[in-house]
């Protein structure tokens, strides 16, 4: 169904797409992901309709595996399929990043850098009407450089008697250091 050539209404996008409330093109990549799946993941895609497995356990093996050749996710694909039968999404997810490296640890750090090109900082307000900061594909090291810092910080006004709970004090900290200021008392 998803290999007929389309003609305009009638392509198995466009009939997914209609049946599932969503647009063709959210129906195409939806119909892509499962084919990609049912290729290059048979041992998975077999696991997930034999009920062994969830639409989740799907997803991180096909994140986890999607930068090795064919022939290496077949490999991680025989592994990693009987793993979510058993484990957590986060020991699953765990697995598959040390199995990916391990197969071709030299696609993982080409990933890593390009993903590097796709850094930023933004702000979001949250459903309460708040706000939030978020910073995404930064350097590892720094990232965990900085969050010491800001407990560093916490640490530094929890002692100097500001009010708050451990999270409120790194909130105050991490607004303190992007701000520039100190809010311990004088």
């Amino acid at each position: 169904f998803a290999g007929r050539p389309r003609r305009k209404g009638f392509g198995a996008a466009d009939q997914i797409a209609f049946a599932f409330n969503m647009t063709p093109f959210a129906a195409g990549g939806q119909i892509a992901y499962a084919c990609g799946v049912a290729r290059r993941l048979p041992k998975t895609f077999t696991a997930l309709a034999a009920g062994k497995v969830d639409p989740v356990h799907v997803k991180i093996i096909e994140e986890g595996t999607s930068i090795l050749s064919d022939e290496d996710a077949a490999i991680a694909d025989e592994q990693l399929a009987q793993i979510a039968q058993e484990e957590t999404y986060g020991r699953l997810r765990s697995a598959a990043t040390k199995l990916a490296n391990k197969l071709d640890s030299e696609a993982v750090r080409k990933r890593k850098e390009r993903a590097r090109r796709d850094a930023c900082v933004r702000s979001f307000r949250e459903e309460s009407g708040n706000a939030g900061i978020t910073g995404r594909e930064m350097p590892s090291v720094e990232v965990l450089a900085s969050m010491q810092n800001v407990e560093t910080c916490a640490q530094a006004l929890r002692d100097a008697g500001v009010p708050g709970n451990w999270e409120e004090l790194k909130v105050r900290a991490t607004l303190d250091l992007l701000q520039g200021r100190d809010s311990r008392p004088l």
